[in-house]
């Protein structure tokens, strides 16, 4: 609730003079009319103030050593943007299967399901980690095959096989038939297209839980979109203990996309 009354807060009172709507000259607060007296507030004030609010931090991937038997990693983004950053990552994935040790995911604004899946593995190994982490298969996205959404798809595609991305074969198990289905959607000028429902793959008799100390997360309102995948799959796990504050508000799953207009200005539309 604290992150949704900052961000109406934002939404409300923060007017960045857009094009498309004129700045409101009252409003009626506590049953009362009041006169709005609009202020000049450089970003340079109010930038810090939304990033504090949102939990947002440099994003960053490392391990501490805490004591013999534990660590604490810092899992602060699962959208590598470089070279360096995928080997932060996989570094990461690399010492988990040693470590007890707390996941600090907070100010983490998500990214592609691969990354966290892969240190699932890392930490629990494939077959204890897939017999569980099954939260994302529920998803049956719709996509509105807009030229903006086409466009980043091909986009996302192709940078994800630039930074090496890693597999998720549960969950890109329908990725060839999405495809054939895409392109015939586009094809037959149809706007909208909805994925392929995901097989539950049948994993048969639970396997010990390999991890035998306790795991910790530690979140806040800057955990979103795929961060709070990687909680709700973390929760099916047994020895699993969240802890700080409740992860963002997110109530919807897609990607904003940035589109010049002519006159220069940008707007932003959502495109799943």
């Amino acid at each position: 609730m604290e992150v949704a009354r900052n961000e109406a807060a934002l939404r409300l009172f923060v007017d960045r003079g857009s094009p498309l709507r004129p700045r409101p000259v009252r409003c009626t607060i506590g049953g009362r009319p009041v006169t709005l007296d609009w202020t000049p507030a450089p970003m340079k004030d109010i930038n810090p103030i939304q990033r504090s609010w949102r939990g947002e931090r440099v994003p960053e991937v490392s391990t501490r050593l805490v004591g013999s038997h534990g660590a604490w990693v810092k899992l602060g983004y699962f959208q590598p943007n470089d070279a360096a950053q995928v080997k932060a990552f996989h570094a990461a994935i690399d010492a988990a299967p040693a470590l007890r040790t707390k996941r600090d995911v907070r100010g983490n604004g998500g990214g592609p399901y691969n990354w966290f899946m892969a240190y699932l593995r890392g930490l629990y190994g494939q077959e204890y980690a897939d017999h569980y982490a099954t939260e994302r298969l529920h998803i049956r996205a719709v996509y509105r095959l807009s030229p903006a959404y086409v466009k980043l798809d091909r986009d996302g595609a192709s940078e994800a096989g630039n930074l090496g991305e890693p597999a998720d074969p549960p969950y890109e198990i329908n990725d060839t038939a999405n495809d054939r289905l895409q392109k015939q959607a586009i094809a037959s000028g149809r706007q909208i297209f909805q994925s392929t429902p995901i097989p539950f793959p049948n994993n048969g008799r639970a396997p010990v839980n390999p991890v035998r100390a306790k795991v910790y997360v530690l979140t806040d309102y800057g955990c979103g979109s795929a961060c709070i995948g990687f909680v709700d799959e973390l929760k099916r796990f047994s020895g699993m203990r969240q802890i700080g504050l409740p992860t963002y508000v997110d109530s919807r799953s897609g990607t904003a996309v940035d589109i010049e207009l002519g006159t220069g200005e940008r707007m932003f539309k959502n495109v799943r």
